[in-house]
């Protein structure tokens, strides 16, 4: 597996990556839905490096490549990509996941991830993700600790704990990164809330 080559520098760098790619996917969602103003080039550095390293694990990572296809479908069934930049994003994602594809088949066919164990990680994704989505709109009308746990997505985050356990191929870190992701986007959207809310209400000098 790769993490026998890459080692602790491998696995704490794909747990940097799924928390920059968790802030990286609501920081776009934030620009394309919210208006949120953003320098144009720290804007394409943000797509480019995120699309880069996420296609790059993908190809090497059972755990990535079944999770990001997933995330990948998800949006398209949601009609979540309704703008260039999200279409622009997801082809710099699959363009360097063919890339390093190949370039595995090349130098080092050892270290491309199995596809069967692709696929397993795909299907649990993408269907406890849509269950996170429908239980979230099913709580949204109700109160109590019901709207709590529909506002957490509890369903994935439990499961990648689960993965963890069950599965030889996904690994403690993987579950850890699959968490951290997920608390990442929050803060980023939490954080842009308030910032836009003091903007709006500046406090009395």
């Amino acid at each position: 597996m790769i993490w026998e080559i890459l080692g602790p520098f491998g696995i704490v760098f794909l747990i940097l990556l799924w928390v920059f790619v968790g802030f990286s996917l609501k920081y776009i969602d934030q620009i394309v839905d919210e208006g949120r103003i953003v320098k144009t080039v720290l804007m394409w550095s943000v797509m480019a490096f995120a699309g880069i390293t996420v296609g790059f694990f993908m190809a090497a990572d059972s755990f990535t490549g079944g999770c990001a296809l997933a995330l990948i479908l998800g949006m398209i069934v949601t009609k979540k990509i309704d703008s260039k930049l999200w279409v622009i994003f997801i082809m710099i994602v699959l363009g360097a996941y063919i890339s390093f594809l190949n370039i595995l088949v090349m130098a080092a066919v050892a270290l491309i991830a199995n596809f069967i164990e692709v696929v397993i990680v795909f299907i649990i994704v993408f269907v406890m993700s849509v269950l996170d989505e429908l239980f979230h709109d099913f709580s949204a009308k109700k109160k109590g600790i019901i709207k709590k746990i529909g506002d957490r997505r509890l369903f994935m985050k439990i499961m990648a704990v689960i993965m963890a356990f069950v599965f030889s191929f996904v690994l403690w870190f993987h579950a850890i990164a699959w968490l951290l992701f997920d608390i990442t986007y929050e803060i980023t959207a939490y954080s842009y809330i308030k910032k836009v809310q003091k903007s709006r209400n500046p406090p009395n000098e």
